[in-house]
């Protein structure tokens, strides 16, 4: 009987490294949650300082214009930056910093070929990156 002795040693091996394996996964969906946090945090702070930035850029050209008004650059450059903060703040505000509950599942084989059902909830960003 040394094929069942090695049978239930590499069975024992197998768990062991299931349950490294749940780990590992566990580990990697923590990580993905610190990223998204941080991006929440990101998008939520710095593009609303983007928007703010390009609506100040958008008054500075448009006083510019108003003291030249028959230099039509200017005029031009006013129009752009007023578009640009536009968009940027139609951007920001498409972006969805509210946060999302995911259910995260992670199930590993025990000693008993039972399933454990571990459940993780995580609120994860659904942040699209491109500000």
């Amino acid at each position: 009987m040394p094929e069942e002795a090695e049978l239930a040693k590499k069975k024992v091996e197998l768990d062991g490294l299931s349950q490294v394996l749940a780990e590992k996964e566990l580990n990697i969906e923590e990580l993905k949650l610190a990223v998204r946090r941080f991006q929440h945090r990101y998008f939520s702070e710095v593009g609303r300082k983007y928007v703010e930035l390009d609506e100040l850029q958008a008054q500075v050209a448009q006083l510019k214009a108003r003291q030249d008004p028959q230099n039509h650059e200017l005029k031009q450059q006013a129009a752009t930056s007023k578009k640009q903060a536009r968009d940027t703040k139609v951007e920001y505000e498409d972006i969805d910093l509210e946060p999302q509950a995911d259910l995260l599942k992670l199930t590993v084989d025990d000693e008993n070929d039972t399933k454990d059902s571990f459940d993780c909830s995580l609120f994860l960003a659904n942040i699209e990156p491109h500000l």
